[in-house]
C-alpha cells in the first residue's frame, strides 16, 4: 500500500489543481486505490497524521542524530 500511496502522491503533486483521474492518465487501478484511499469514514484511522506518522518519526530521529533541521514540520 505504502508504494502505491506514494505513486499517487506523486502523480498529484505534478499537477496538483488538475482531478487525480485526468493525473492518473487512464490507470484506472490507480485511480480505484486513490478513490479507495480517501473515500474513508471519519473515523478511520486512515489520515494525514496516520499517514505521515513514519515519515515523520524517522525525520526526528534523523534531527536528534545530526543535532540540525533543514525545516519545521507543522503538525497536521
Amino acid at each position: 500500500m505504502t508504494k502505491r500511496l506514494v505513486a499517487s502522491a506523486q502523480r498529484q503533486g505534478e499537477d496538483p489543481l488538475r482531478a487525480f483521474t485526468a493525473v492518473a492518465r487512464d490507470d484506472w487501478a490507480a485511480v480505484k486505490g486513490y478513490y479507495r484511499l480517501i473515500d474513508q469514514p471519519a473515523d478511520s484511522e486512515v489520515t494525514p497524521g496516520h499517514i505521515l506518522a513514519p515519515h515523520r518519526a524517522r525525520s526526528a530521529g534523523c534531527r536528534r542524530r545530526r543535532r540540525c533541521c533543514a525545516c519545521r514540520m507543522a503538525p497536521i
